[in-house]
């Protein structure tokens, strides 16, 4: 079974949930580590981190509204197993004020 590092970086540049990762098919996902960093030099921000798993209609919260006070990172650690199809969904409370990187490992 092939194993492949993937990295996931965006700045949250509106303020609407944004579907950030989906596993693709017949791929496991293993959500090694999140940050969320604020690169506002005097404002905080709040942030979500969900999943959808595939065939559901709702979202499930990782993290639901944390305060990322300015010029620091918020960090969330895995081990979090995804299976295909599901998605990985983010989002800020403010635009342009939250850079996100996701480290997981796709295991094919």
């Amino acid at each position: 079974m092939p194993e492949s590092y993937k990295s996931i970086i965006k700045k949250l540049d509106v303020n609407t949930t944004f579907s950030v990762y989906t596993v693709p098919s017949a791929t496991t996902a293993i959500l090694q580590l999140a940050t969320f960093a604020n690169v506002d030099a005097s404002n905080s921000d709040s942030v979500e981190f969900c999943v959808r798993k595939s065939g559901d209609a709702a979202d499930v919260f990782f993290v639901k509204g944390p305060t990322v006070p300015f010029a620091t990172t918020f960090r969330f650690d895995g081990p979090i197993v995804l299976n295909a199809g599901d998605i990985l969904k983010i989002k800020a409370a403010t635009a342009n004020r939250i850079d996100v990187t996701i480290h997981l490992l796709e295991i094919s």
